[in-house]
């Protein structure tokens, strides 16, 4: 295929942007050589050959790749690219130039396959600039092939509702559903009980477990493949998501971590462009630095205040005005937290984030909502929550914590945004088969449980007026700082560091059940700045609050006559 080679050579400058091109010719061997001569010239470009009897049927499409696909639908495959059909009576290139299929080059030979056969029977060759000239000399384009490769796949043909046909899906063993054992197994799972110590668990609102009508839902969820889009129930989630937001889309994905890597990878499209976020945000301390490490992205930071928020003027002094200048990254995006977690669940302000949005709509960057708590945040300032979000470009918004779910975030923003996020979700292998047992849970989130959060709000700053009281004053806690569900405790004596005061609310002793009548054990956290962190969620009931009260209480005059006897 000496010829062929030639013509990948001579129109390499016209596809070397190409990621993703199919080769195919008469024999393995033919292939093999034009594969080489094209990679040596496009190389890093992906390359996959597939034979005419790979497309059935048409022995005279000789090869095709992937262009003019929507690539949105298609997350396994890099970006279209350019599609070659040679068949006997002409070879075409069509070669994409955009996600937009309407922006397409297309270029045909005008030789004909008596001329070519002529050509041929007299022992010529015709040349590679020969066939070239003939591409500009083109009246009017053959028709093309359009042939989906992806859908001899990926393809669904689906009969109508009620229909008596029978459908044996052989695509693949990813679209098995959960049977009946299964689904029970899930629904009657049992939380493993303890020994008659009462447990109160305030490490975190992760710690939720799904409740009875949840796991119902789960239980008997319709679900499907969600990769290959037949999951009702996560597309209906997904809408309903969409629409809190008050956004054009929303995505399903597995964490808040990859929902704040996958926004960032969409907002900053090239490596080496740069995000701003807060030096104490989630995305900045906790997230193991994913947007450098995966995305290639670097970050700025901005001093976090007390409130969560950050000085806008020094915002604007991080924005990097020198574009295309080589010495300097790309500004691209702003991250902020709401509710913030280590001010300790503080709800930015309105005002803030609508000053923030003019700031950012001037130098033309976009703004991103770690809103995993965003919910407290609306329930906090009585609010929907599409009225927080309305000054931000995408949002994620955690379904495990206070809402409740066992696992799940959801992603929003608009549609565009979207589209490539199920591409950025596919790369980090966050695209999930029948996630319809994940989403069922999901929507009793959004429907059910926005709602209770209240009940969270008013359990943490009962517990927080409670250690104020608290004889001996052991504790300090900023009243005016508890907004949502998270608090923040400082310890008076500094003998007691947070993490011995973390071990002895969770030790249980003979004295204390003595004195309290039973054990109990509250779990918390030391956290940053020499505090403790405790957050309510709707595992912790007003009875669990006081337990927490009480064995507070009992540690604080522990640590007194302890104290007493050191002295």
């Amino acid at each position: 295929m000496q010829g062929g080679r030639q013509f990948f050579l001579n129109v390499v400058s016209i596809v070397c942007r190409c990621s993703f091109v199919i080769l195919s010719s008469r024999t393995q061997k033919q292939d093999a050589a034009a594969a080489r001569a094209f990679a040596t010239v496009a190389s890093r470009r992906c390359i996959m050959q597939m034979s005419p009897k790979d497309l059935g049927g048409n022995g005279k499409l000789m090869s095709i790749g992937n262009a003019g696909l929507p690539y949105h639908e298609r997350p396994h495959l890099p970006p279209p690219s350019c599609l070659l059909l040679e068949t006997q009576t002409a070879a075409r290139l069509t070669f994409t130039t955009s996600p937009d299929t309407s922006r397409r080059v297309l270029l045909e030979s005008a030789w004909q396959s008596s001329a070519a056969g002529n050509t041929a029977s007299k022992g010529q060759e015709t040349s590679a600039a020969d066939r070239m000239t003939s591409l500009q000399r083109v009246d009017r384009p053959f028709s093309v092939f359009c042939v989906d490769p992806v859908r001899l796949y990926y393809g669904s043909p689906r009969a109508a509702t009620g229909s008596a046909v029978r459908t044996v899906d052989l695509r693949s063993d990813t679209v098995t559903k959960p049977g009946a054992a299964m689904r029970r197994a899930i629904a009657e799972a049992e939380v493993a009980t303890g020994s008659g110590v009462r447990t109160v668990d305030l490490r975190s609102d992760t710690v939720t477990k799904p409740g009875a009508a949840m796991r119902r839902a789960i239980s008997e969820v319709e679900d499907g493949d969600d990769v290959f889009k037949e999951d009702p129930t996560a597309d209906e989630l997904q809408k309903i998501a969409a629409d809190m937001f008050g956004m054009e889309a929303a995505l399903f994905v597995p964490t808040g971590t990859m929902g704040n890597l996958i926004a960032v990878m969409v907002h900053c499209r090239e490596r080496g462009d740069e995000m701003i976020v807060g030096d104490l945000s989630h995305i900045h301390i906790y997230e193991q630095g994913g947007s450098a490490q995966l995305a290639g992205v670097h970050s700025a930071t901005v001093t976090t205040l007390g409130d969560g928020t950050f000085d806008l003027d020094q915002l604007i002094s991080k924005i990097r005005h020198d574009y295309p200048n080589p010495h300097y990254p790309r500004s691209r995006l702003v991250c902020v937290e709401n509710t913030h977690n280590i001010q300790g669940g503080r709800v930015l302000p309105l005002s803030f984030l609508q000053e923030l949005r003019s700031v950012a709509d001037k130098f033309g960057l976009a703004v991103h909502m770690d809103g995993a708590r965003v919910m407290n945040a609306a329930v906090a300032l009585a609010v929907q929550p599409s009225v927080i979000l309305q000054h931000c470009h995408s949002v994620s918004v955690c379904l495990s914590k206070g809402l409740g779910a066992p696992v799940g975030t959801m992603l929003g923003g608009s549609k565009d945004f979207i589209q490539r996020a199920v591409r950025a979700r596919k790369a980090l292998g966050g695209g999930m088969r029948q996630v319809g047992v994940l989403a069922a849970a999901g929507k009793i989130s959004l429907s059910d449980m926005i709602g209770r959060l209240e009940e969270d709000h008013r359990n943490a700053r009962r517990f927080a007026q409670a250690l104020l009281q608290c004889d001996p004053p052991l504790y300090q806690v900023d009243l005016s700082t508890v907004e949502t569900n998270i608090l923040r405790i400082c310890l008076r004596d500094r003998q007691m560091s947070p993490a011995e005061f973390c071990e002895r609310m969770a030790a249980v002793d003979e004295e204390e059940v003595k004195a309290l009548g039973q054990g109990v054990q509250v779990l918390m956290f030391p956290h940053i700045g020499g505090t403790v962190r405790a957050v309510w969620h709707l595992d912790i009931s007003e009875e669990d609050t006081q337990l927490a009260i009480q064995k507070a209480q009992f540690v604080a005059q522990q640590h007194k006559l302890k104290s007493i006897r050191a002295a």
